[in-house]
């Protein structure tokens, strides 16, 4: 598990990680303040994924 601070709100934050094999991964934020907004990229920084508002 990985605790970050995400502030100043318009500053950009870019969180890396590996995983050696295929895992469930779950990348959550818990703010009441501003709007969070996720891309996620593949080993070449190939977006794969975007979230905006899907919830849980």
């Amino acid at each position: 598990m990985q605790l970050r601070s995400i502030y100043p709100i318009a500053d950009p934050d870019f969180i890396v990680f590996e995983l050696d094999t295929f895992y469930d991964v779950v990348i959550a934020t818990n703010t009441t303040v501003g709007d969070t907004r996720m891309w996620l990229y593949d080993y070449h920084l190939t977006p794969i994924m975007f979230d905006d508002n899907t919830g849980e």
